[in-house]
């Protein structure tokens, strides 16, 4: 049983891929509020130095560039109406890819990013659930999308 968990984490990590770059491309996300080229910059930095040893250069610098072209579709997810923008918030056990906030109409759009399929069709609902039992959130609204990155 321990052999075929190792070697379906081979294929996942290794051979496919899918799942390393699936997190390669959420890490790089979680550099980027405003989408300024500063944070492009230092989210390449950061990546590099994160994954450089799985993958070459030329490989992450492409996914890079995948990932700042599918945010380019996706223009709403910086316009200056969210004053405040978390990126990987956490919130009790969970984890929130982006969460955009406009504290004057009191109003939270949660993000979660793709890069496969949704495995869980509920999951932006129960961000916003923990989110609503937070004090700081009290008298908000809320709204969820889900956001696909082709890489």
């Amino acid at each position: 049983m321990k052999d075929n968990a190792v070697r379906d984490w081979k294929a996942v990590y290794l051979d496919k891929r899918q799942h390393l770059y699936g997190e390669l491309a959420h890490y790089y996300l979680s550099f980027i509020r405003r989408d300024t080229d500063d944070e492009h910059s230092y989210a390449a930095l950061q990546c590099l130095s994160h994954y450089g040893s799985l993958l070459s250069e030329r490989v992450l610098r492409d996914v890079f560039e995948s990932v700042k072209q599918e945010l380019r579709k996706h223009s709403f997810l910086f316009a200056p109406v969210y004053d405040k923008v978390y990126t990987e918030l956490p919130v009790n056990r969970l984890r929130i890819d982006r969460l955009m906030v406009n504290t004057q109409a009191k109003e939270a759009l949660v993000i979660d990013y793709k890069t496969g399929g949704i495995h869980e069709e509920d999951q932006i609902d129960k961000y916003i659930a923990a989110l609503k039992k937070l004090p700081a959130f009290s008298g908000y609204s809320f709204s969820g999308q889900y956001v696909n990155i082709r890489i």
